[in-house]
């Protein structure tokens, strides 16, 4: 028994030897994203190991100015963020507390996402919103401008309300969950969370309210992507597989599985949501194209909201589509 257990041990120990060699002669590959279910192809990619030959590391971002000082610094290859972040950024409009070189661009459509304005149970109206405060990632990037529009869209003025910035949905929702503010732009499963844990209500649905519009990409510094092009050929590549995967009703258990072990939530909720997700073929870009009308939705949103008023080029500059 003894001798059994050594042998075992020293086989052991020799695979795991021939899987650091092989692990060390992978090219590493860097993604800093907001968690959640426009991750979940990620997550897919990640866990099927899609991209082989490659070191695939995924950190999960606290908020968009963590982000894109983590990919300003060097510290992650590409992210996955909002567009309007990319444009923000580019543009010289993003938060003051980035500094450096700011040479984004997008590459990879990940979809309009389900954004959701979630409100706290006593909240049952539009009206009832004025003069209270409003969990943000940032306030004046990400989805606050989509925020701002439904708000503006039923009587309220910027002056009628107040921003909190929080950073993630995770973040956000906790902060409404507190009470430290009174709603925000969430996506799925958090209004599922909000409605069946706390008696929270859905106000209004920003895709009804936009008609198009692109909420996340995949994006890298402008820089990298000059001289790194396999590298998102290759990932462009295993995006698209992972995305088929995810929508094959034969993988859907599994693919829930993933989805509430990566990001953190409750299988049971994940459950309830995916049908809605994965049910329709919107909900994620097909092969990782970008919807323009959406693309100008957003830079109209950062026309009209955006503070210090700035011209920006057409929503082309800010996307790249070499590798679609």
């Amino acid at each position: 028994m003894q001798r059994k257990h050594v042998i075992a041990g020293g086989a052991a120990i020799a695979l795991a030897g021939v899987g650091l060699a092989a692990r060390a002669q992978a090219t590493p590959l860097r993604l800093n994203i907001f968690g959640g279910v426009d991750a979940w192809p990620i997550y897919v990619l990640n866990e099927k190991g899609l991209m082989p030959g490659y070191d695939v590391a995924v950190t999960t971002t606290t908020g968009s100015v963590a982000q894109f000082q983590h990919m300003v610094a060097g510290d992650a290859d590409i992210g996955l963020t909002a567009i309007d972040n990319v444009i923000a950024y580019d543009s010289g409009e993003g938060d003051p507390a980035v500094t450096g070189t700011l040479d984004f661009v997008a590459f990879l459509g990940i979809g309009p996402g389900s954004l959701k304005l979630l409100v706290r149970p006593e909240i049952t109206t539009y009206e009832q919103l004025r003069g209270k405060a409003f969990a943000v990632d940032a306030p004046g990037t990400g989805y606050s401008f989509v925020l701002r529009r439904m708000l503006d869209l039923n009587g309220l003025a910027p002056g009628d309300y107040s921003f909190v910035p929080l950073g993630s949905t995770q973040q956000r929702f906790n902060g409404m969950v507190s009470g430290q503010c009174v709603g925000g732009i969430v996506a799925a499963p958090f209004d599922v969370m909000g409605v069946q844990q706390y008696g929270f209500h859905v106000l209004g649905n920003a895709l009804d309210t936009l008609g198009h519009y692109q909420a996340t990409v995949m994006m890298a510094r402008r820089s990298w992507v000059a001289t790194h092009k396999p590298v998102l050929v290759a990932f462009v590549h295993a995006y698209r597989a992972a995305r088929a995967w995810l929508f094959a009703p034969a993988n859907r258990v599994e693919a829930m599985a993933i989805l509430a072990r990566d990001a953190g939530l409750d299988p049971a909720i994940v459950a309830q949501m995916t049908p809605g997700v994965l049910g329709s073929q919107v909900s994620f870009s097909r092969d990782g194209a970008f919807d323009l009308a959406g693309v100008q939705t957003v830079m109209d949103l950062r026309a009209a909201f955006a503070s210090p008023k700035k011209t920006i080029a057409n929503a082309q500059t800010f996307i790249d589509t070499e590798f679609l």
